[in-house]
This record gives C-alpha cells, structure tokens and sequence, in this order.
C-alpha cells in the first residue's frame, strides 16, 4: 500500500541525491495508478530531480523530472510498447519517450513524443 495512491509511496519519487525533494503532480500520479491498475506493477527508476542531480546525469536543462512532473519507469508484466499506447492514446496532453527499456511520462500538459 502506499501513502499518495493505492500502490504508490512518497519515496519512490525522491530525487536520489538526499536533497528531499520529493513531490509529485497530482495527474501524473493519477495516470500512474490508472497504469499500475491496468498493467501490473509499475517501477519508477527515476522521477524528482534537483537542479544539480540533474546536470550530473546529463538532463535537460529545461527536464519536467526538475519540476516533479515526469516519471521514468518500467514494467515487467507488459510489453512497453503497448503500455506506450495506451499512454498515447489515453494522455494526449503528456510527454512520452519510448526507450529500449523503460518510458519516460510527463504531465507537461502539452503533447510531446519521441523515441530514445
């Protein structure tokens, strides 16, 4: 159980520096529950992000992961593609990168796509 959302907790969203930061957008979460209800469980490898974490790891300067709005995340009960889809087609108004391994999700509250 978690303390934000049926299977989500506060700490799977803090920046990994120790720097506390660890909010998350409401409708982000939102569509990360309504994932996890849908697909099975769903792990976030990377979400909140300080400005000097960020830059450690080569983010973009203007990363939505800075202001607690993306997700990083991967899932072993279904195919990332179709996750991919559904979140395309379910949340047009987010950021969604399709990578090898794991999607990247955002609730920028304007459509972006890419593939990395």
């Amino acid at each position: 159980m978690g303390d934000l959302s049926n299977n989500f907790s506060r700490s799977e969203f803090k920046c990994p520096c120790g720097c506390g930061m660890d909010t998350v957008d409401a409708e982000l979460l939102e569509w990360l529950q309504l994932l996890r209800d849908r697909f099975g469980p769903i792990y976030i490898t990377s979400a909140n992000r300080c400005e000097a974490y960020n830059e450690s790891v080569g983010g973009a300067d203007d990363s939505q992961h800075k202001k607690s709005r993306a997700v990083d995340f991967v899932t072993y009960m279904a195919d990332l593609s179709k996750v991919a889809a559904y979140c395309d087609q379910n949340f047009p108004d987010s950021g969604l990168g399709v990578y090898n391994s794991f999607i990247h999700l955002d609730s920028r509250n304007e459509k972006a796509r890419w593939r990395g």
